[in-house]
């Protein structure tokens, strides 16, 4: 009631949370929730960040998304956005689900703000590390259409791989390549490390073929790998000749052959 009624001061406040925390057993965080709430309409929102500092190290106090999401758009509001980028990878090691108020925060935290490539690729990479593909996708595409920054190939690069993984490479991943391209983003080993194997494994040799061309005139140097995917493209797509080219290719730029290659041509 307190919370509620815009009268709490920040001493009775940290008196509060001070009883909750010392508490055995420990209340439901919606205790917790309410008391955050309160005082980042106050405009307390140093306190709520100490506060949640202090929850994190209590034993069977665990934040759910409403938790964070308060925290998130305090540290947003202090030009913290970096940390609040922080608090959404707690979100995500929790297990939590990060929902439209999570996202809306990080977006209105980077209004005049200038986030590195750096930190998009880090937070990208994180979500589809933790299989939030969408949310990684939904993200880069916000951005890019604000003109906050230029994204660089290590932002597109995990999502590329999950979609690879996730077996929609024809769906999603070889459009997000050519979405690359338009933009004049030039991809790199790791990008095509992704995405031959995984046009082999679907059964598309002649867009394998393609890439490892279009890796070439990109101008990478491809690993054993891509080599492989490639070669094995080729012998399935009875193009013999020009799979041993690739081994020629392969000696020429110092990688060696291995079992997996000789398997392919003997095949």
């Amino acid at each position: 009631m307190r919370c509620k009624s815009g009268n709490l001061g920040l001493d009775e406040a940290l008196g509060h949370f001070n009883s909750v925390i010392q508490m055995n057993p420990i209340p439901s965080i919606w205790a917790i929730n309410h008391l955050f709430g309160a005082l980042s309409k106050m405009n307390q929102r140093s306190a709520v960040v100490s506060m949640y500092k202090q929850m994190l190290a209590c034993v069977g106090l665990q934040p759910e998304v409403c938790t964070l999401n308060i925290v998130i758009n305090c540290l947003c509001r202090m030009n913290r956005v970096d940390l609040g980028f922080s608090v959404l990878a707690t979100t995500l090691k929790h297990g939590l689900q990060p929902n439209a108020y999570t996202l809306n925060a990080l977006h209105n935290g980077e209004k005049g703000l200038a986030c590195s490539e750096v930190t998009y690729a880090r937070i990208i990479n994180l979500l589809c590390r933790t299989g939030k593909t969408c949310i990684a996708l939904e993200i880069l595409e916000h951005n890019y259409q604000d003109g906050r920054f230029k994204p660089n190939p290590q932002c597109y690069n995990p999502i590329i791989d999950s979609l690879c993984k996730e077996r929609r490479v024809d769906q999603r991943a070889l459009a997000l390549f050519e979405i690359m391209n338009e933009k004049g983003i030039i991809p790199d080993v790791v990008t095509f490390t992704s995405l031959i194997p995984a046009a082999c494994k679907s059964g598309k040799w002649e867009e394998a073929v393609r890439l490892f061309r279009n890796l070439i005139d990109c101008g990478a140097l491809p690993n054993i790998l891509i080599f492989n995917s490639a070669l094995d493209a080729l012998c399935k797509d009875g193009k013999t000749a020009e799979a041993l080219n690739l081994v020629e290719e392969m000696l020429l730029r110092g990688v060696k052959p291995d079992l997996v290659t000789y398997n392919s041509l003997i095949n």
